[in-house]
């Protein structure tokens, strides 16, 4: 037996001497539920006998639903397409009866009926069977309405059902969706990293041909973000034509606001070739500024047709997205900060010696482009930028008569001046999260032969940072002039490093200092003299 309702209530309209039968809003019977041959036959025989038409059943009122039969048996309309609920009317051709069972057995039977019970056997005969009917056709009445409303309202129930399991699949994806993003996000990381994985995810979870985030160069946006554009999945075009088609369309007024876009060739075809058929677009807004946009192009059709749900989980995305942009933006402008304090501390130690003006910043450059020169990862080149700010901070415990002292130093004020590493690394050691700095402070004088200071550390027992900051450092205090010495003319300079490679420095990091490029360092000194007229020269 089907397990439709219909099908079901009719086995049970069986079960008590009852036919249902459909009929249209023309007034024609179309079939029988659940009907064999002869019971449908005898449901229209008893349709023809009826003392008035039975159409009028079809549109009477509420109180006027039954049609009284010459043989005592009724003709019952069950439900109406009147308010749309089917798109028929159900009609109960009920038998008249020649016997009574307990109404209790007969609802025992006819939740057997469920199962697959036989049928009436006889039309229009109760010869007392297991399958017999009821003798009050009233009753046969109630029990019908009742089942029909029951049945109408498990139906009602199992569809609030699958629309509810429906809401949770959609919102399970979205949690989902914004669980996988909340692990990636970290402001300390790589921006574009978290913003390709935020495409992949949408397009993942989404279906559609490519996804991309266009971020625009704008003020409000940090130099690593401004301008950013990634696209993730398969384009019809080049990654820089579908750029130049995202930032079109990023002009349209119909995208400042979130948008769909069920036929992009009929709306912007000849502005927008590259994209595709349609479209999602949710902005991206600081206060009234749009700074950016969330392009989702090309639904798969198997998947249906852009809907309110996908709209839903862009919009949640883009929140997302809002608070990691706003929290990189904020994350860099204190970092900058944080720098400009550290070289504002460096520029106050470098003052206390107008020879050495610049020279940590210097010093800072040239460790950090040596650390890129080496492939080192982006994290570790910034600290090693930090750690060259910071390799002159205990020069700030040495007495100025001895830190500028003009002529030769004693042998008791040199060691004074040895003693400067060792000071720096006691003041870093106290400052939350510069304990890998400590290596460059303290040992940024140590010799790759062992015979530097403070503690005599040879070859690779010297931590990296110490043998990088090494090279920085001696180059740019033999450029500059010092009390005791002019600055050195850079050609020297190079040779001096190049015969010292094995001795003082390291013979595997000198080939790459003397690669690199020096013009940014060069401009640096030119600033730093500019900045302070009085500050001595650095030789070219």
């Amino acid at each position: 037996m089907s397990d439709h309702p219909f099908d079901v209530l009719a086995a049970r309209a069986l079960r008590v001497g009852a036919y249902l039968v459909r009929a249209d809003d023309q007034g024609r019977l179309y079939d029988g539920i659940g009907l064999k041959p002869e019971h449908w036959r005898r449901a229209q025989t008893l349709l023809a006998d009826a003392p008035e038409p039975w159409q009028k059943l079809l549109t009477s009122d509420p109180g006027d639903d039954r049609i009284i039969l010459p043989n005592g048996g009724h003709i019952l309309r069950l439900s109406s397409n009147r308010r749309g609920r089917h798109e028929h009317t159900i009609l109960a051709v009920i038998e008249p009866c020649v016997c009574s069972k307990p109404l209790g057995q007969v609802l025992s039977e006819s939740t057997e009926a469920d199962s697959g019970c036989t049928n009436v056997t006889t039309p229009g005969q109760c010869n007392g069977c297991a399958a017999a009917c009821l003798s009050d056709p009233i009753t046969v009445e109630c029990l019908l309405r009742c089942w029909y409303e029951d049945l109408f309202k498990l139906g009602r129930q199992e569809s609030e059902l699958t629309k509810l399991s429906q809401q949770l699949a959609e919102t399970y994806e979205e949690l989902n969706l914004l669980y996988r993003l909340g692990q990636e996000l970290t402001v300390s990381g790589d921006p574009r990293c978290f913003v390709q994985s935020l495409c992949q995810d949408l397009l993942e979870v989404m279906s559609f041909r490519w996804v991309a985030v266009k971020l625009f160069d704008l003020p409000e946006l940090s130099e690593q973000l401004a301008g950013m554009f990634v696209c993730e999945g398969t384009t019809q075009k080049t990654i820089n034509e579908a750029e130049q088609a995202v930032e079109a369309l990023a002009q349209m007024p119909q995208v400042h606001k979130p948008a769909v876009v069920l036929d992009i060739a009929s709306q912007w075809g000849h502005l927008l070739p590259a994209l595709g058929n349609s479209l999602l677009a949710y902005p991206l807004y600081k206060g009234e500024t749009m700074y950016g946009l969330i392009v989702a192009i090309d639904k798969d059709p198997e998947a249906g047709d852009i809907s309110s749900v996908d709209l839903k989980l862009v919009g949640s995305t883009a929140s997302q997205l809002r608070i990691f942009l706003d929290n990189v933006t904020l994350y860099d402008q204190m970092h900058l900060m944080f720098l400009g304090t550290l070289e504002a501390l460096t520029a106050a130690v470098d003052a206390k010696d107008r020879y050495t003006c610049g020279h940590s910043q210097r010093v800072a450059l040239l460790s950090r482009q040596l650390a890129e020169a080496l492939g080192l990862p982006p994290d570790r080149v910034e600290r090693i930028h930090i750690a060259g700010l910071m390799h002159d901070v205990g020069k700030i415990g040495v007495p100025e008569s001895v830190l500028c002292k003009a002529g030769k130093l004693t042998k008791e004020e040199y060691e004074i001046i040895k003693g400067h590493p060792e000071i720096g690394a006691n003041i870093v050691k106290d400052i939350p999260h510069f304990d890998d700095i400590i290596p460059g402070v303290l040992y940024h004088h140590e010799r790759y032969d062992g015979k530097g200071y403070p503690h005599g550390l040879a070859g690779e027992d010297i931590p990296m940072m110490g043998r990088l900051l090494a090279l920085a450092d001696s180059f740019d205090a033999m450029s500059s002039t010092r009390t005791y010495r002019a600055a050195l003319p850079r050609e020297r300079v190079l040779e001096e490093i190049q015969a010292c490679a094995g001795s003082q420095f390291d013979p595997d990091l000198t080939p790459h200092f003397l690669s690199l490029d020096f013009s940014e360092y060069d401009g640096q000194v030119a600033n730093h003299k500019a900045g302070d007229p009085g500050a001595q020269g650095v030789a070219a």
